[in-house]
């Protein structure tokens, strides 16, 4: 049922309550004595009494797994050590994006602390793809170069790999994907997703994966009387910056990781995470949205439309002033790729418009778009849309279609991938639950659309292509308090399976309505009670949204948004950052 009967909002979504459990709600408030609008923001998220110190004030010592739970560990230690015993320069072929980036800076650091030299090698994302190849492995034995190890790819290169284990490479494997198979026959692969692992880390991106094996490396360094000085703990603004790009679920170590690394980060190592930080063009809030909106775009960016090493090579610089020319660099290589996405985004929703509104998928094809883009414009589909969403762009010279999807709670689309890819109808694909990268032949196009049909019809949501808002909580204004939104910002970093609550307050009319910036709307609400509301709805002048609080001035109105501490006001205040509207259906 429609929450608060709103079936189309001014921005058209249908309002759904987040789903809590009563039962959870009541031993929430009997047990850890939290008020009713607390107790069901957190069931909604599935957090009992027992995980709620967790949840709040997670730990590190008490969420990491001992690294020798692994699987394949042993084996990674044992050719490790070998190579450090003989000196070897380390190869590492990481991927191009930010987990890939962060996850060779953790391992670089770690290999600087040991006193051993290395070659960091990132595919070229256009030319080469994703993952490990024959000719990233020629590279290394060009150099003489005997012990590889792969950082967020590898899991599903059997081909590559088998041939460079033929050829005297040892490849020593961290990955973090789901297989579809067996694991590659290497020397050692670590992949808390493969079968017979007991680590219980699955749900980490690869940066965590990479930094666990790293902490287990040090322990086994100590017991061999090798020096390694590094302070670990200060790694974790890499670990916090790749666990929110790769959009991995908020919860439990990943949560851990996250809100450690937040704290690290103002006083970062990192001589490339600083230059990140000093290019933005405001004092950075050290939060997820950091990490996720700002960081982390600039550093994809490279990947997207220029060189695709530039992300791994800023974050493993010790230089200061390349990495502030690096940054520069990022920082308008990310303002072009924003024009490019813009433009590929418009033509993508007028591709749409070509599609049966009745499809559970958004899928949509153009040959000239770019592939550095489509997984944004991808994601910025989902957002509109509420359904999974696939774009496939193509390059110069190459017939085949490649692109990225990005999916909703309620469909596993690396899963899905991979379940079309099993049937012979990609050329390649893989990914986890909520984002995935596929390859396909244009004559493949309408079977995989129609495959991932099925797929999404046999999926436990039966309502995926519902155009849904989820709220958390409903309230009156006068419950909008200082107090709720404090609260409401310690359940951050906010991200995969801790979303950011949000609040539907309701019954409201609109006493005062102005224009500010360029198209931002400043909002005075009352109950006409006495109690009102500031609120600001951003880029709504001139939408539906503004059409709809017009209306709010002679009949009742809800609101949705996030209900953030207003640090403009003077003294204790809260303001609704305004996210939809509806009429309400009392007059």
């Amino acid at each position: 049922m429609a929450f608060l009967g709103v079936e189309r909002s001014a921005k058209e979504f249908t309002w759904v309550e987040r789903p809590a459990d009563p039962n959870l709600i009541q031993r929430l408030r009997a047990e850890s004595a939290v008020d009713e609008l607390r107790a069901q923001l957190l069931a909604s998220r599935g957090i009992t009494p027992e995980a709620l110190d967790a949840f709040m004030r997670p730990r590190l010592r008490d969420l990491l797994p001992d690294p020798s739970d692994l699987k394949g560990f042993h084996e990674f230690e044992s050719a490790f050590f070998s190579a450090h015993q003989a000196g070897e320069r380390i190869g590492i072929l990481a991927d191009y994006d930010v987990d890939g980036a962060t996850s060779a800076a953790v391992l670089v650091a770690f290999l600087r602390a040991l006193g051993l030299s290395f070659e960091l090698y990132v595919p070229d994302r256009l030319n080469e793809g994703y993952g490990p190849s024959d000719e990233a492995f020629d590279h290394f034995t060009r150099l003489g170069i005997t012990t590889v190890i792969t950082l967020d790819c590898g899991s599903m290169a059997h081909g590559p790999l088998h041939r460079a284990e033929s050829k005297g490479i040892r490849v020593l494997v961290i990955d973090h994907h789901l297989i579809d198979g067996a694991p590659p026959s290497v020397t050692a692969h670590i992949n808390p997703n493969q079968s017979g692992c007991i680590s219980g880390i699955g749900t980490c991106a690869a940066v965590g994966v990479c930094f666990t094996v790293i902490i287990g490396l040090r322990r086994s360094a100590r017991q061999r009387d090798i020096a390694c000085e590094l302070d670990l703990m200060l790694l974790l603004d890499l670990v916090a910056l790749g666990t929110v790009c790769d959009v991995v679920p908020l919860k439990g170590l990943n949560r851990a990781f996250v809100l450690q690394g937040l704290k690290v980060w103002p006083q970062s190592i990192n001589p490339g995470l600083r230059a990140l930080t000093d290019v933005l063009p405001k004092k950075p809030v050290f939060d997820g949205s950091l990490a996720g909106f700002q960081i982390g775009p600039r550093l994809n960016a490279a990947g997207r439309i220029g060189p695709s090493d530039m992300a791994a090579r800023i974050l493993t610089r010790k230089d200061e002033k390349e990495a502030k020319r690096l940054a520069q660099e990022l920082d308008r290589l990310n303002q072009q790729r924003r024009d490019i996405e813009s433009q590929v985004l418009s033509e993508a929703r007028l591709a749409l418009r070509d599609q049966s509104q009745d499809s559970p998928i958004n899928l949509v094809v153009n040959p000239s778009w770019h592939p550095g883009v489509v997984g944004i414009v991808a994601g910025r589909l989902k957002d509109s849309t509420g359904k999974p969403s696939i774009v496939l762009g193509g390059q110069a010279g190459e017939e085949a279609l490649s692109g990225s999807g990005r999916s909703v709670p309620g469909f596993d689309l690396g899963a899905a991938v991979l379940s079309l890819r099993g049937q012979g109808l990609l050329l390649s694909g893989g990914g986890h639950a909520m984002a995935a990268g596929l390859k396909l032949m244009p004559n493949q196009l309408e079977a995989v659309r129609e495959g991932l049909a099925r797929l999404i019809a046999r999926s436990p949501s039966s309502e995926l292509s519902v155009k849904k808002r989820p709220i958390d909580i409903a309230i009156r204004p006068s419950a909008a308090t200082f107090q709720l939104a404090q609260f409401l910002t310690s359940l951050q970093p906010f991200g995969s399976e801790n979303p950011e609550p949000k609040v539907a307050i309701t019954d409201l009319r609109v006493e005062f309505m102005t224009t500010v910036g360029k198209n931002h709307l400043k909002l005075r609400l009352s109950d006409g009670a006495g109690s009102k509301l500031s609120a600001i709805a951003f880029r709504a002048a001139g939408t539906s949204m503004e059409m709809c609080f017009r209306q709010g001035r002679d009949q009742l109105i809800h609101v949705v948004g996030t209900l953030a501490v207003d640090d403009w006001a003077s003294g204790e205040a809260s303001q609704l950052l305004v996210e939809d509207v509806a009429l309400s259906g009392t007059n």
